[in-house]
């Protein structure tokens, strides 16, 4: 066989190859931009939670003017996240808006104040204790809403993978066999 004939015999296969690898290579790269549009969409509302929680904590007050921004820009969480996540941020909501509706109570019940010096003094105090009151609860509340927020949000918030495919993948099939001989063992053998 002459060189230029072997190199006509193996030049579809070489371009097979290269086809191949170019498709694989193309397959990987939409994944990868795939992972990183849902990552970017993830962060979104994320950083919404974030900013929430960051602004109550910051003003020490519950307001509409940051929570109706919070329900907007959380709408999409069910399509982006599993049910741990949306889980949250329906406590987060609900809490929020029963929250505010004690903080409203708490210092909407304050007497009217009149001319007097006595209830005058008497109206800062109640003010004052109520406000100590409503900083008490925003606090208790606060404060495990974020650990919370960060603990739930963080294994969607993962752009790479620890560790390489053909080890995933070894540790899949280790498990599918394992399971595999569970089930194997759990039955009794037919006769």
């Amino acid at each position: 066989m002459l060189p230029s004939q072997a190199l006509a015999a193996y030049g579809p296969f070489v371009v097979a190859v290269v086809a191949a690898l170019v498709g694989l290579t193309q397959y990987y790269l939409q994944r990868e931009k795939i992972k990183l549009d849902l990552f970017e969409k993830r962060l979104k509302v994320y950083n919404a939670v974030m900013e929430f929680l960051e602004q109550v904590y910051n003003t020490g007050e519950v307001s509409s003017v940051h929570f109706e921004p919070l329900v907007d820009r959380t709408k999409p969480a069910s399509f982006l996240f599993g049910g741990d996540v949306t889980g949250y941020l329906n406590v987060l909501i609900k809490s929020t808006h029963d929250l505010q509706t004690d903080l409203s109570r708490l210092t909407g019940t304050a007497p009217r104040s009149t001319n007097t010096a006595t209830v005058i003094e008497m109206n800062q105090r109640v003010q004052q204790k109520l406000t100590e009151q409503a900083l008490d609860r925003l606090a208790h509340w606060l404060y495990p809403l974020r650990q919370d927020a960060e603990t739930v949000f963080h294994p969607y918030l993962r752009i790479y993978r620890d560790t390489w495919w053909i080890t995933r993948f070894c540790r899949r099939v280790q498990q599918w066999v394992d399971n595999g001989e569970a089930l194997t063992r759990d039955k009794p053998m037919s006769v």
